[in-house]
C-alpha cells in the first residue's frame, strides 16, 4: 500500500472506513462528557473522558497498526505471522500515545464548554438559560468534534503505522513524496507540498513547521497542519516491489 503507486485513492478509502469507526464510538463519548459537565463539573468529565476514551484511541491505534502491517507490500505468510511481535513492540508506544492524545481532547472539550459558559455569562443570560442553550447544542456539537477527532487521529496513526511498518520489514525506500486530495479544501501550506519528493530521512518544510509525513507532530509542528489533514505520502523503493 502507498508504494511505487500513482495515486491514493486505495488509501484514502481505507481512511474513510475507519474514520468513521472512530466517530461512531467518540460521538456519544463527548456528548456525555459535556452533559456531565453541566451537571457535575469538569472534574469528573474529565475523569470520564479520559478514561473511556484513551481505551477507545488505544483500540483504535491497534486496529489501524494491525491494517497497515498487513497491506504494506511485500505481503507473504511471513509478513503477517510477524504481526504479533510488531504490536508486541508497539504497544507501549500505543497506550502512551492514546493517553497523552485523549488527556488534550478531554481538555480542549472542557475548555469549550467553560468559553461557552464564560461568553453567555458576559452577555448577562442565566445560568440556566446558558445550560439549556448548551444541552441543545451538544449533540451537533459533539458529533462535529467527534468527525474532527476521528480525521486527524485516524490519518496520523495511519501514517504513523506506515512508518513504522516500513521499518519493521526493512523495506529499503529511496525517496517519498507528498500528495494532496487535489480538491478545493486541502490547505495552501499543503498543496505547496504536493508532488514534492525527497530523500525519506528528510522532513517537508510546511508553513507551520517540519513534518517527516503528513500528520506527524514528532517535530513540532504547528497543529493547524494536523487537524483534519488528509494528504498522503507515497514512497519509492526505487528498485520495483
Amino acid at each position: 500500500m502507498l508504494i511505487n503507486v500513482a495515486h491514493d485513492r486505495e488509501f484514502q478509502r481505507f481512511l474513510d472506513r475507519a474514520e468513521q469507526r472512530l466517530h461512531v464510538e467518540m460521538a456519544p463519548l463527548l456528548l456525555a462528557g459535556i452533559r456531565i459537565q453541566l451537571r457535575a463539573g469538569g472534574v469528573p468529565a474529565h475523569s470520564i473522558v479520559t478514561a473511556r476514551g484513551k481505551k477507545i484511541l488505544v483500540r483504535h491505534y491497534k486496529k489501524i497498526f494491525r491494517e497497515v502491517f498487513g497491506t504494506v507490500v511485500p505481503i507473504n505468510k511471513a509478513d503477517n505471522a510477524g504481526i504479533g511481535d510488531f504490536m508486541d513492540r508497539m504497544l507501549d508506544y500505543l497506550e502512551t500515545e492514546g493517553a497523552t492524545r485523549i488527556q488534550y481532547i478531554a481538555q480542549s472539550l472542557a475548555d469549550g464548554i467553560r468559553n461557552k459558559l464564560v461568553s453567555g455569562v458576559s452577555q448577562g443570560f442565566s445560568n440556566e438559560q446558558i445550560t439549556r442553550d448548551i444541552l441543545e447544542e451538544a449533540p451537533d456539537f459533539s458529533r462535529n468534534r467527534a468527525a474532527t477527532i476521528a480525521r486527524t487521529e485516524t490519518h496520523g496513526a495511519a501514517m504513523w503505522a506506515m512508518d513504522e511498518t516500513l521499518d519493521e520489514k526493512q523495506i529499503e525506500i529511496a525517496t517519498k513524496v507528498w500528495y494532496t486530495a487535489g480538491d478545493a479544501r486541502v490547505r495552501p501550506s499543503h498543496a505547496a507540498m504536493h508532488g514534492v519528493e525527497l530523500p525519506r530521512d528528510e522532513p517537508f518544510e510546511l508553513d507551520g513547521g517540519s513534518m517527516m509525513f503528513p500528520g506527524d507532530d514528532s517535530l513540532g509542528v504547528d497543529e493547524g497542519e494536523i487537524i483534519n489533514c488528509r494528504c498522503s505520502v507515497l514512497y519509492n523503493t526505487g528498485g520495483g516491489v
